[in-house]
């Protein structure tokens, strides 16, 4: 990931950090400006290798943010490169223009590359999936009461308690949400958490259902007593 404002750029292989460096950049003017990916400028230095993913923001972004996330939005993207063109050592001769996947159609030209052939052309991706690890859930107890014997529902931010995620919490959801009078007590339940690639972690909490019914005061129509509250 590149900040031009620092002139630096932080490396991440398969999603790991792998160091910094030094970054050349200047501030471009005028209305016929060219980006080249895979080449250096003056088109003399080429990238051996394979890419299948390129981000361009116009804000800095957070440390995990290329690594965790297995698709790109948001209004500061400013193009969004993903290379599922083509198919893998066919013909691809028609092929020849890169897709910018958000609606700012920054597409980009394919220039010497033979798009024939197993190489220097549109290949297998290598499949990569860069988060394996579990959310980590954490929950809370809660007390819940029924009035007057209704169902109660409850969501799964009742019983969750920060739980969290190094590439961010997708989803979460509970075994049991709803309650009534025939499960009056503790009951156990699973929280469980799902991460951006699918990785899902649970654990329990416990719910103690009450029955709330208020008690009344009965007085018929003739009732004797006075107004100040002595009888």
């Amino acid at each position: 990931m590149t900040d031009d404002d620092s002139g630096f750029t932080r490396l991440y292989i398969d999603g790991e950090f792998t160091g910094t460096f030094a970054s050349e950049f200047g501030t471009a003017t005028g209305s016929s400006l060219n980006l080249y990916i895979g080449v250096d400028f003056p088109l003399n230095e080429y990238f051996k290798g394979d890419i299948g993913d390129i981000r361009i923001w116009n804000t800095v972004k957070e440390e995990g943010t290329a690594s965790c996330k297995p698709s790109a939005s948001g209004v500061d993207l400013l193009a969004y490169y993903n290379f599922n063109q083509g198919l893998a050592g066919a013909d691809n001769s028609i092929v020849n223009t890169i897709l910018d996947s958000t609606s700012n159609a920054n597409n980009l030209q394919l220039t010497n590359v033979a798009l024939t052939g197993t190489t220097s052309n549109w290949v297998n991706t290598d499949n990569i999936i860069f988060d394996t690890d579990l959310p980590i859930v954490f929950t809370q107890d809660i007390t819940i009461s029924l009035t007057c014997s209704e169902p109660v529902t409850i969501a799964p931010e009742d019983v969750d308690n920060f739980s969290g995620d190094s590439c961010g919490i997708e989803s979460l959801s509970l075994d049991i949400d709803t309650f009534d009078i025939t499960i009056l007590g503790v009951n156990t339940v699973t929280l469980s958490a799902t991460d951006f690639y699918g990785n899902v972690a649970s654990q329990t909490a416990q719910v103690t259902v009450v029955d709330y019914n208020p008690t009344r005061l009965y007085v018929n129509a003739t009732a004797v007593g006075n107004n100040n509250g002595t009888d």
